[in-house]
């Protein structure tokens, strides 16, 4: 363990020299530290099994986790290595804490680019403290900022990704949909292009977790995620018009106080619609995270990221007759193809309707 640990460090070390070309060293330094002290506390997850002094409660979480991380190579064709076969307790809520920053008046995101990663749309931190500076700095240059907790990250392959306390916030079906989610990101991760990365994942968290619960003939299981599903697409298509109302505001000639007028005016219309939903699913607060007076552009910055492309690739896997082996080696294709192409195809596959209902994707 000392040993792994030491090469781990040097080569992190060296990692962040190169980095300190790039700029923002202190920064860098903090993420350093941040991602040994994660390594540092990881455990093989037999180890504590096994261990006499892991609580019942522990346990129980341990080997759910053990099963899914199986179930994901065994039937979802995910990597099988040694990613989440380790424990971690960080002894805080969160892994890491995004900052996602839009102009005013854009729903296009800030972008920060890393060396690895390429250009992303959040800036993560390992100290909320950090991530709160750097946001109100954010804030006093006049943009809209969003700051979040995160329960899970990728290192994309370069390092065993472990398990976190902070995953057990959730029931298992989402904690099998979060383990599906990030194992995604190495097999295919397109530096550069949040959109693509986190539609790609998400598409796969929704197959993977079809498949889970049916392997398991959770049926319970099955119509709570079924309502999950029907019922975030109904926000998806709320947030897109809000998202498309507000895009053609910011384009018109209006002043920036007239825009700030109707800006506001068009984020209480779509809070009411979200309580309006809320009241139909039986709690007009279902929605809370998004009533608040705190909601902008960098909100819907962040949504678009992770589910706008995601029929695309849903109707990608049907064409491959939902085998996710040819899945995976035609999403790969896709991220090779310049960018216009790659936008072309997805653009095509978005206008397609090749699965009936949301039962057809989880066949395998």
């Amino acid at each position: 363990m000392k040993i792994r640990f030491l090469i781990i460090s040097i080569t992190m070390s060296g990692m962040l020299l190169f980095l300190a070309g790039c700029g923002d060293l202190g920064y860098y330094w903090s993420c350093l530290q941040g991602q040994l002290d994660v390594l540092n506390r990881a455990q093989p997850v037999d180890t504590l099994l096994v261990a006499a002094d892991t609580s019942p409660d522990l346990r129980s979480r341990l080997e759910q986790a053990k099963e899914i991380r199986d179930f994901a190579s065994r039937a979802l064709s995910l990597p099988d290595n040694d990613s989440y076969r380790r424990y971690a307790n960080l002894e805080r809520d969160y892994a890491v804490w995004n900052v996602v920053s839009s102009p005013e008046f854009s729903l296009e995101p800030q972008n920060w680019c890393f060396p690895i990663a390429g250009c992303v749309s959040y800036r993560g931190f390992f100290s909320e403290d950090e991530a709160d500076r750097f946001a109100a700095g954010l804030q006093d240059g006049g943009n809209d900022v969003f700051r979040y907790g995160v329960a899970a990250y990728s290192t994309l392959n370069w390092f065993d990704d472990p398990i976190l306390n902070t995953f057990w916030r959730r029931s298992n079906t989402s904690l099998a949909s979060l383990i599906f989610h990030e194992l995604s990101h190495q097999v295919v991760y397109l530096p550069g292009a949040s959109d693509f990365n986190e539609a790609f994942a998400t598409s796969v968290e929704i197959v993977g977790t079809l498949r889970w619960l049916e392997n398991h003939n959770d049926s319970k299981g099955k119509e709570l995620f079924k309502r999950h599903y029907e019922l975030n697409s109904k926000f998806q298509q709320l947030a897109r018009t809000c998202r498309e109302t507000l895009g053609k505001l910011y384009l018109t000639s209006l002043s920036d106080n007239e825009k700030r007028g109707e800006k506001a005016r068009i984020l209480r219309d779509f809070q009411n619609l979200l309580r309006d939903l809320g009241r139909e699913y039986g709690n007009e607060q279902l929605f809370s995270s998004w009533l608040g007076d705190d909601l902008n552009n960098a909100r819907f910055a962040l949504l678009s990221t992770y589910h706008d492309l995601v029929p695309a690739f849903l109707n990608l896997l049907a064409v491959k007759n939902y085998n996710l082996e040819k899945f995976f080696i035609e999403v790969e294709r896709l991220s090779k193809l310049p960018k216009e192409e790659r936008l072309a195809v997805l653009n095509h596959l978005q206008s397609l309707k090749l699965y009936a209902s949301l039962w057809d994707i989880h066949r395998s």
